[in-house]
Formats: C-alpha cells, sequence, structure tokens
C-alpha cells in the first residue's frame, strides 16, 4: 500500500508538469497556421515567376533542338530540367553567370524576349507579395462561426448591448492594433473641441460660431 504524505529526497524538488501553450495572434490563429497561411499567399503570388520558368523551359526545348553537335562546341551537352531551371533562377535575379547561355540564332533570338519578361515578373511578384501578404489571417479570411464569437465579444464590451457600425469597426481597428485608446481620447477631444453648438455633429453651423470665436481672439 502506497504510503500517504510522502516527502521527496533532499535535492530534488517535485514540479507539476506544465502545459504547452501554443502562441496565437490577434485573430486567434496560431503561429504554424499563419506561417502555413503566408506560404500559400506568397506561393499563389508567384505565378509570373512560374510563367517566367514555363518559358525558359520553352527556351531549353528551342535551344536542344537548334543546336547540333557538330557546332564548334568540345563541350557540348543538351540542356537537362536542372540546367534550364538553374538558367530560369539567375536570369531572374539578374545574377547571370554566364556559364549556361543560349548559342543557336533561335534561342537566342527567343531568350531577347524572355530576359526581359524576368525581370518584369519578379517586379511584379514582390509588388503583389508585398500587398497580400499583410491582409493574410485578417476578417476576409475568417468564417461565419470566427465572426459570430467576435460578435460576441463586441456586445459583451457594449454598455447598451447593442453594436453600431461605428463601434464594431472602432473594435475591429482595437484588435488588429491599428489604433490605440489612448489616440482614440485623442481623437474624441478633437471632436468636442470642433462640436461648437453641443450637437453632436460638425456642420457649417460649427464652422461660423468658431470663425467668429477666432475672429474675437485675434487667432
Amino acid at each position: 500500500m502506497a504510503k500517504k504524505n510522502q516527502v521527496a529526497p533532499a535535492g530534488v524538488v517535485e514540479t507539476e508538469a506544465v502545459p504547452m501553450v501554443q502562441t496565437t495572434d490577434a485573430n486567434g490563429k496560431s503561429s504554424l497556421q499563419m506561417f502555413c497561411l503566408k506560404s500559400m499567399c506568397i506561393a499563389r503570388c508567384c505565378v509570373p515567376i512560374y510563367i517566367y520558368i514555363a518559358l525558359c523551359f520553352c527556351l531549353a526545348a528551342i535551344e536542344n533542338r537548334n543546336r547540333q553537335p557538330s557546332d564548334d562546341d568540345a563541350d557540348f551537352r543538351e540542356w537537362d530540367v536542372l540546367d534550364t531551371f538553374y538558367y530560369a533562377i539567375i536570369t531572374l535575379t539578374t545574377v547571370g553567370y554566364g556559364d549556361v547561355y543560349p548559342t543557336s540564332q533561335g534561342g537566342r533570338l527567343f531568350c531577347a524576349f524572355v530576359l526581359p519578361m524576368g525581370v518584369m515578373a519578379l517586379t511584379i511578384t514582390m509588388g503583389t507579395v508585398s500587398e497580400e501578404l499583410p491582409k493574410v489571417g485578417k476578417g476576409g479570411e475568417k468564417s461565419i462561426k470566427d465572426l459570430l464569437e467576435e460578435l460576441k465579444n463586441v456586445i459583451d464590451e457594449d454598455d447598451d448591448g447593442t453594436v453600431t457600425e461605428e463601434e464594431y469597426l472602432l473594435f475591429c481597428l482595437k484588435r488588429e492594433q491599428k489604433v490605440d485608446e489612448e489616440t482614440l481620447d485623442i481623437l474624441r477631444a478633437q471632436f468636442q473641441a470642433l462640436d461648437a453648438d453641443g450637437s453632436g455633429e460638425l456642420d457649417e453651423d460649427d464652422v461660423v460660431i468658431l470663425t467668429e470665436k477666432c475672429n474675437e481672439l485675434g487667432l
């Protein structure tokens, strides 16, 4: 029978197992989920690069067809998949080591039109990634269930139990850390200062009243 109130040996500290906590962002997504979503987003944005690589394989086919072993080239060999992919990457990144290049007339002619497309493909891809990547994990990718859970949180934080469009927008902005409460207090104070007639709305009357006060004070 096990003894009760057993004391741990000296030098041994009994600790409880601490469960691992998976880090989540403001939208409730884990780091692994965000990594997968961002990777998929980058892969979708790289379509122009995929097209350029496909064109490089067309270049390899033209080069292998037009370039014959009888050419004055002791190191002649056909472009294989690795050579073609290597050529696509070094030209896409504008490195161009010069160890793989077309030598046939047809290959050079085709290459003259393909190479500028590589620069455009890289530029378009980088611009698209910089535009689309910050959108990953935002509200547009949420399900109805996620939006309902979010709505419950908004209602719980509201005083009267109803949420207007402005209140919902402010909640989303604070959740995305686009704005904080201190900034909102400053903006509210500015609004109250401009609301000269105390109507709760800014209109032409407020402009007239404030203009007259400024004239009186000589501002």
